[in-house]
Formats: structure tokens, C-alpha cells, sequence
């Protein structure tokens, strides 16, 4: 029973969303700025199969592609706070010269 209610709180979200949600708090952690909104920008980018920039080897399809993607959040989810630091996670958090925001991770 606590085990459901946990996922009602935290919704259905799959390993890339999940990261997205560990990548605020630790950067948050970090005093880097991470806001909602880009918080929920990443989560859109990898809802549903968690790749949609359609950037792919060619040697792969789509569908592997998209696996692959998902497969790469899974296994770094647990290890972000082991392997990363705050002064590693601090350049994708750089701020805006024009806008004075956090810098959304490109990768």
C-alpha cells in the first residue's frame, strides 16, 4: 500500500524524467539554479519512450535508438550524486549572460 501511494504522489514517470527530477534537487543542492521550468522542459523531452530529438545513428533504428536512450538514464540514475560532483555538474548550470537563468543540460 505505501508503495502505491508513493507512485501516485510522484506520478508515472520513466528513468529520464526521473533524472531530470535528481538532476534539479542536486543541483539545487549544488546552488545552482534549476527552475521548474526547465525541470519541466526536460521531463517533456523524454516523455513517453524518452527520445524525441530524432538525432540517431543511422546504424540503429528509431526504436533502438529511443531504448538505448532510456537504457542510459536507468544506469546513470542511481550513480549521479556517486560519480558527479558540484563543481562537475556546475558548467551545464552556467547562467545566461542574456537572461541571468540557469542553463538548461544539453546532455
Amino acid at each position: 500500500m505505501p508503495l502505491l501511494l508513493l507512485s501516485l504522489l510522484i506520478g508515472c514517470r520513466n528513468d529520464c524524467q526521473q533524472l531530470c527530477s535528481e538532476m534539479q534537487a542536486f543541483a539545487q543542492e549544488c546552488g545552482l539554479t534549476f527552475n521548474e521550468e526547465q525541470v519541466d522542459a526536460c521531463r517533456s523531452e523524454n516523455a513517453g519512450s524518452g527520445y524525441k530529438d530524432g538525432t540517431y545513428d543511422g546504424a540503429y533504428s528509431e526504436k533502438e535508438a529511443r531504448k538505448e536512450h532510456l537504457d542510459s538514464c536507468k544506469q546513470a540514475l542511481p550513480y549521479l550524486r556517486e560519480e558527479w560532483t558540484c563543481d562537475d555538474l556546475a558548467p551545464y548550470f552556467q547562467e545566461d549572460p542574456d537572461t541571468g537563468n540557469g542553463v538548461t543540460p544539453t546532455n
